[in-house]
């Protein structure tokens, strides 16, 4: 994590401290009938830290960039439908997941949700490379806001 931070342009000072904050970092259990013996913390950055957003996405912004490293147009990131069908959507899921691995992410396949565009209606479904079916769904909510279209929003606003 500190070298894609670093490669991000991340100041050293604030490289230091944020390595600083998680190496060595031990713990201890509070109880009533009184204190664990103390543990050390091998998890990393833990959900709810005020820094995990920041690194989250700059660990994947890295991860996507190097699932990609220029094959935009092959993989389908266009704005027009695509006019291959030679590299299939599962090939550019199975790339991601192979990236964010190296950056210790791993992908919740039971909260993901997959949304397809210029894809035939008959297309395989989206598979991990564990082997499971990603759920495909028309519209989902994301950052409070409904993905596909603000129907639902306005749906909602109208109650």
């Amino acid at each position: 994590m500190v070298k894609i931070l670093e490669a991000y342009g991340v100041p050293p000072n604030l490289l230091r401290a944020i390595e600083t904050m998680y190496a060595g970092t031990r713990a201890r259990v509070v109880t009533p009938d009184g204190n664990s013996e103390e543990f050390d913390i091998l998890a990393g950055v833990m959900q709810g830290d005020t820094l995990d957003p920041f690194l989250f996405i700059m660990v994947l912004d890295y991860a996507l960039m190097k699932a990609i490293s220029g094959r935009e147009q092959d993989l389908g990131f266009t704005l027009t439908p695509r006019r291959s069908r030679r590299y299939p959507t599962v090939e550019l899921l199975n790339r991601v997941e192979s990236e964010c691995a190296k950056v210790g992410l791993r992908l919740n396949a039971k909260k993901t949700e997959v949304i397809t565009y210029n894809i035939l209606p008959e297309h395989p479904p989206l598979t991990t490379t564990e082997g499971t079916v990603l759920k495909e769904v028309k519209d989902f909510k994301y950052l409070g806001l409904w993905v596909n279209s603000t129907e639902q929003d306005l749906k909602v606003s109208l109650r």
